[in-house]
């Protein structure tokens, strides 16, 4: 699911710079290069940073009807929702710094304009894939963390954007039950047996 939220966001940015620029930078999914200096085209590189839990969801395990009998239920353990701590860099040529901090901005543009992403943004093989929603949220960290985003990516500091990517959902459909149980019918709640 990580990997398909992320081609989702290089493809939504690929399809906007191409759409706003006449000759764009190339959108990678990729850890960074160690030297950016050495780099002999221009891009825009999507490096996954870190994952952590959401913990405003984590959901309580999930009862449904057993799809072969539905007299009974079946208890099965709630998805988990992640966000992704995405770092976005502009690496181009050496010589072409300003151009780097340009598709900076147009990238934020990008995500100001529209940070949520349902439905109807997405291709069958993505809903198919359990992509259901995407929240981008600009992160701002301060220098002192901006320094060891940079020290723990091992490269040399170039343009960058860091955005919380949330809404990511993992669920195993092929997850074995842990119980099930029988559905109450009804509730004999009659006053002539006192």
């Amino acid at each position: 699911m990580i990997d398909v939220s992320l081609n989702f966001i290089k493809r939504i940015l690929n399809t906007q710079i191409d759409a706003r620029t006449t000759a764009g930078p190339e959108v990678e999914l990729s850890s960074l290069p160690k030297d950016p200096d050495t780099n002999s085209k221009d891009q825009i590189f999507i490096t996954l940073f870190n994952v952590e839990q959401d913990k405003t969801f984590r959901n309580l395990p999930v009862y449904s009807v057993d799809p072969g009998n539905s007299t009974k239920l079946n208890l099965k353990n709630a998805e988990i929702t992640l966000n992704l701590w995405v770092l976005f860099t502009a690496q181009f040529k050496k010589d072409n710094y300003e151009s780097a901090l340009k598709f900076i901005s147009l990238l934020i543009t990008i995500f100001q304009g529209k940070n949520v992403y349902e439905d109807v943004d997405f291709t069958a093989a993505e809903k198919t894939a359990g992509l259901e929603k995407i929240i981008l949220e600009l992160n701002s960290p301060n220098f002192d963390q901006s320094n060891q985003v940079w020290q723990t990516m091992g490269s040399k500091m170039v343009p960058f954007v860091l955005y919380k990517v949330r809404m990511i959902a993992i669920l195993d459909k092929e997850a074995p039950i842990i119980r099930s149980s029988s559905i109450v019918q009804g509730i004999d709640l009659s006053l002539s047996n006192k």
